[in-house]
């Protein structure tokens, strides 16, 4: 009523004090979502995600949550929607947009560890062993070469060549990660197989 007799602030403000008291709401909750859209106001974008995220299941969900990161990052609050981002992947770790989405915040903002464990979890997932091989050694060399944690990258290392034994790249990339961690049998070990 508030909103046709063009007392837009007062509907959004009528509307913003319902679903606080009614945050279970999901129709008020997506109209308030709506008309923040419409008015650009991102901070309240992104409460009225948060607590669709809780409400929602699905690609309803994932959709909410990288509508509150885009809210957040128009807003400067890049970090809140990272952990709705993680929240909602560790929900639905099968969600290929979030997982894109990480991907390439954690690759934007220097997340290096975060990216070779959502690379190390991609690997796992699929199907496909060529795509496996090329995750778990892109895992691991974001670990030895961006982080500096060579005995981190060393199992996602191991996954590569023991799909691909004969990349003799991915063999000394697991060869200096050896070394890097101290393991110089094992080391000596694999590239007397290789």
């Amino acid at each position: 009523v508030l909103d046709a007799a063009g007392a837009a602030d007062q509907a959004r403000n009528a509307l913003a004090d319902w679903v606080t008291d009614h945050d279970d709401d999901a129709q008020a909750l997506f109209r308030l979502r709506d008309v923040d859209i419409a008015a650009q106001n991102w901070p309240g974008v992104a409460d009225a995600c948060a607590a669709l995220i809780v409400l929602l299941e699905g690609t309803d969900q994932v959709d909410a949550a990288l509508l509150m990161a885009d809210a957040c990052e128009a807003s400067e609050d890049a970090d809140r929607g990272r952990q709705a981002l993680e929240y909602v992947f560790h929900v639905q770790s099968s969600a290929t947009r979030l997982l894109e989405r990480l991907r390439t915040l954690y690759e934007q903002t220097g997340a290096f560890r975060e990216l070779a464990g959502l690379l190390s979890h991609e690997a796992q997932s699929t199907e496909d062993t060529d795509r496996a091989f090329e995750l778990f050694r892109r895992a691991g060399r974001v670990l030895i070469e961006n982080v500096g944690d060579a005995e981190a990258a060393l199992p996602m290392l191991q996954h590569a060549v023991q799909a691909k034994p004969e990349d003799h790249r991915t063999v000394v990339l697991l060869a200096d990660a050896y070394i890097g961690s101290g393991y110089f049998a094992e080391c000596g070990q694999l590239l007397e197989d290789a």
